[in-house]
């Protein structure tokens, strides 16, 4: 199941399940950017990568 955590000071953490982390060559501590979705209860994440 999927889970964001904020904290105070901005810092995000989001658990994915590991088959979608996989799919996406997604590395432990990775950049990413958050914004708020258009549904009340929505967050965009984008991977960023050089």
């Amino acid at each position: 199941m999927t889970s964001i955590q904020l904290s105070k000071v901005r810092i995000y953490s989001i658990n994915i399940p590991v088959r979608i982390a996989r799919s996406m060559h997604l590395r432990k501590g990775e950049n990413a950017i958050i914004r708020k979705g258009k549904k009340e209860n929505e967050f965009v994440v984008m991977i960023e990568r050089e």
